[in-house]
């Protein structure tokens, strides 16, 4: 068992690896110490228990999704872009746009 899962307070072993997917090893990792407000302690810590996962996995997966967004996806960036460049004709689609995926395509 790792020792920052220890100092987690973590009631169960740590999962071999933080990626969603799974991994057979455990990677190697660096020490590093962060400081946090007393109120996002106080969240991680609860979102941690209620997860059933080490403080420092919440961190590593959340750092995974920052970073994920800020590396530069060039297709998710084309898509961004892309969206709403086109005009549908339909003047209410924003706020009716339930109703307007709810109704079937004409035969």
């Amino acid at each position: 068992m790792l020792s920052e899962d220890l100092a987690d307070g973590a009631d169960q072993a740590p999962a071999l690896c933080h990626h969603s997917r799974g991994c057979d090893i455990i990677p190697p990792v660096v020490r590093t110490i962060i400081q946090l407000p007393e109120d996002q302690a106080a969240l991680l810590e609860r979102a941690a228990r209620r997860r059933g996962v080490s403080k420092a996995a919440l961190v590593r997966e959340a750092l995974d999704v920052l970073l994920a967004r800020e590396g530069g996806d060039a297709a998710l960036e084309r898509a961004l872009r892309a969206a709403g460049s086109g005009a549908s004709g339909v003047g209410d689609l924003a706020e009716r746009h339930d109703d307007y995926l709810a109704e079937r395509p004409p035969a």
